[in-house]
């Protein structure tokens, strides 16, 4: 029998849509701080990310829609930096869910000067 969950077991949040571990630490770097991502290179195999920054930042966003967080992602080319590596700063913001935003910012008709509860 299926249960009801109430959030996302500890073990599933390390994994992709088709159950494989993810490529990437997102619970880490979707955590609501900002986090300075760094592109590997042939000759710095230490970084963060191993694409294109241009197709990595489509990565980050799809990993955050799935997580229910908006990201707001600055990057700059390599070419401004001495290595010669992409920088990429990443923070996730939370996004309200549909009912409290209906709550804070929709009014309410009044019937007989009363609030109506939409059914």
């Amino acid at each position: 029998m299926s249960q009801i969950l109430k959030e996302t077991p500890e073990w599933a949040r390390t994994l992709d849509p088709l159950g494989r571990p993810c490529k990437y630490d997102w619970n880490e770097w979707l955590d609501g701080q900002s986090h300075l991502l760094v592109r590997s290179t042939p000759e710095y195999p230490d970084g963060d990310y191993d694409t294109e920054t241009r197709f990595f930042r489509h990565t980050v966003i799809r990993a955050a829609e799935r997580r229910g967080v908006e990201v707001d992602i600055i990057w700059k080319s390599g070419r401004n930096f001495e290595d010669k590596r992409d920088r990429m700063i990443v923070q996730a913001k939370e996004v309200p869910k549909v009912t409290e935003y209906l709550a804070k910012h929709v009014t309410k008709p009044l019937v007989n000067d009363e609030s109506y509860v939409w059914l």
